[in-house]
């Protein structure tokens, strides 16, 4: 699957628009679905367009977390203008993710997406594959010869689906706001599956966007996430009038969860006291 991805990945990037693509750094604070840690993210975003109206393109993604451990997202997607105020499309990505028992987990994700005028609709599914638990062996010694044997067990969230209706909420003076809300269902191999939901707020400002999260289910509660974004168009590089470059809706980012849920359990297995 991996292989197969990077050979639809390649010929993207060769053939680019590079003019229209664009770097992003952000930084996460707080906590959401399966994640508990802050962690930094880098994004690539690079669009070939084989038509005014229609296009394909490449997004890469390098996640790192405060612990240390990493994770990544590629993906290829296309994305076709039907009328003056409409856009669909669609898009397939490999996420990986190391564990904090230094295995990897990884997972399938497909996207539908209808961009509007006035509002969008998104739905993203997500599909496990290879193992989707990995074990490691811990010894702790204490003083007078005293030991303890733990088995560190960590395992990805299953299959699953979001979905979002999100709204341009206007402008105010250089600030742009937008709202997105919707379900989302995973599916747990050791537990109940859980149902939840989910809103988020993002306001822009130029190159500078700021976006706060928050979900709700029965197994992870109310967690809340704040992320700095910091997006730097490729054109800034071709545009010697130093005026701010337009953006198309063609090539604005995909919205989906990019980092795989993890849940892990330690449990002592033996001990001589």
């Amino acid at each position: 699957m991996k292989t197969f991805l990077l050979a639809l990945l390649v010929p993207t990037l060769i053939t680019a628009s590079l003019e229209q693509g664009r770097v992003e750094a952000s930084y996460a604070c707080g906590e959401w679905i399966g994640i508990e840690e802050n962690y930094g993210e880098v994004e690539l975003f690079v669009p070939h367009f084989l038509t005014g109206e229609r296009l394909v393109f490449a997004a890469m993604s390098a996640y790192l977390f405060e612990k240390g451990q990493w994770g990544g997202s590629g993906g290829i997607g296309y994305r076709n203008r039907i009328s003056d105020t409409s856009i669909l499309g669609a898009n397939l990505f490999i996420d990986t993710r190391e564990g904090k028992t230094n295995r990897w987990f990884s997972r399938l994700g497909l996207g539908i997406e209808w961009l509007h005028f006035c509002f969008d609709l998104r739905m993203n599914g997500y599909l496990p594959f290879g193992r989707n638990a990995h074990r490691k062996h811990k010894l702790f010694t204490y003083p007078s010869g005293y030991f303890a044997n733990a088995t560190d067990l960590e395992w990805a969230i299953d299959e699953g689906f979001d979905a979002e209706i999100g709204l341009p909420m206007g402008c105010w003076g250089d600030f742009f706001f937008y709202g997105a809300a919707g379900p989302y269902y995973y599916r747990h191999h050791r537990e109940d599956s859980f149902w939840g939901g989910q809103g988020r707020l993002e306001i822009e400002w130029n190159y500078l966007s700021l976006q706060i999260r928050t979900s709700y289910d029965e197994k992870f509660q109310s967690r809340t996430q704040g992320r700095l974004l910091l997006s730097l168009p490729f054109e800034l590089f071709y545009n010697t009038s130093c005026q701010t470059p337009c953006k198309d809706p063609l090539t604005q980012s995909v919205r989906r969860n990019g980092i795989l849920f993890l849940d892990r359990h330690c449990r002592f297995k033996s001990w001589n006291w």
